[in-house]
């Protein structure tokens, strides 16, 4: 089977965290204070620090603090446009603000927003139980995906010159994982979704009796040449496919199929090394089809399985 796959083939938007709070005075049914607070390690705009936040405690209307104003147009555009429309709107001012985090992730956790005007400190206790969440491109019909870790929080505050919110953190399920309105959300990976282009491959191998063309069809790669004659040299993987599939013009159903590289079948009863016929060795005197196929270097007891494996199913030999 193929190997997993290591790298994630989305385009990276941006690394970082995007800490919250969200109170309310009806157990969620509408919020009186809102923050969205981002640490950006990475971006196209490069790195910094943003504060969107709509509370009584700063008047009417949100607002935006930042020390960077370019990442803070750039979350407006990409990505709080998709959370919460009123902090993407561009007519809105940037203050720029200083960021300071305090605390730890074992007791409380602090992030201060000092401007010219105000001290904003925002403050998570009582954490819960981390998990990470996976959200792929297309996830509730947004383009971007999310992978971060939370850790939501009991309680939490948000202050602004030294005058504390009243309205209350309520718990939430999210995701079926236990959670809050208030959640530290840290090392979030936004993604986008790739365009690919694969060639255009044959539905399955074939295989021709009087000939040593190998058509391949190959999972593992993005683009191979659909056909190609496939020389002496490299082993292949021969496998047995359990299933009985419709088999394309020129193979029989149960014949063995024959992939270069990695073989991708969902389930094999026989899995052997073997060299492929050139066009040369075809043309020998020995039939290409019939059941003498090569001793590989195992054990006499695979070899034996082997060789009977491909007298039977008529495997070809150099």
């Amino acid at each position: 089977m193929p190997d997993p796959q290591m790298v994630d083939p989305h385009d990276v938007v941006m690394t970082g965290e995007n800490s919250f709070i969200r109170l309310s005075d009806d157990g969620g049914k509408t919020f009186v204070d809102r923050v969205s607070h981002w640490r950006v390690l990475w971006s196209p705009a490069g790195q910094g620090h943003a504060l969107f936040i709509e509370s009584p405690l700063l008047g009417k209307g949100p607002r935006v603090y930042a020390d960077n104003a370019g990442v803070a147009r750039f979350l407006q555009r990409t990505i709080e446009t998709l959370l919460y429309k009123e902090f993407a709107a561009e007519t809105l001012p940037i203050m720029d603000a200083r960021f300071e985090r305090t605390g730890n992730s074992l007791s409380t956790v602090e992030e201060r927003v000092v401007s010219r005007g105000e001290e904003i400190v925002l403050a998570w206790w009582d954490l819960m139980t981390p998990f990470i969440l996976t959200m792929p491109p297309g996830a509730m019909n947004r383009p971007l995906g999310v992978y971060s870790t939370f850790l939501p929080a009991r309680s939490a505050q948000l202050s602004v010159n030294g005058k504390a919110a009243s309205a209350k953190v309520f718990l939430q399920d999210r995701f079926g994982k236990p959670a809050s309105s208030c959640c530290l959300a840290w090392r979030i990976v936004g993604e986008k979704a790739r365009a690919h282009r694969y060639a255009a491959l044959p539905s399955a191998p074939a295989i021709r009796r009087d000939r040593a063309d190998v058509w391949v069809r190959s999972a593992a790669f993005h683009v191979i040449d659909a056909q190609q004659r496939v020389p002496a040299e490299p082993d292949l993987v021969i496998e047995k496919r359990l299933p009985r599939v419709r088999a394309p013009r020129g193979h029989d159903e149960d014949e063995p199929a024959v992939g270069h590289g990695q073989v991708t079948v969902a389930s094999t009863s026989v899995s052997m090394p073997q060299r492929s016929n050139s066009g040369s060795n075809s043309a020998r005197a020995r039939n290409p089809m019939h059941g003498c196929a090569p001793v590989a270097a195992i054990s006499p007891l695979a070899s034996l399985r082997a060789m009977s494996t491909a007298a039977m199913q008529g495997i070809s030999g150099p």
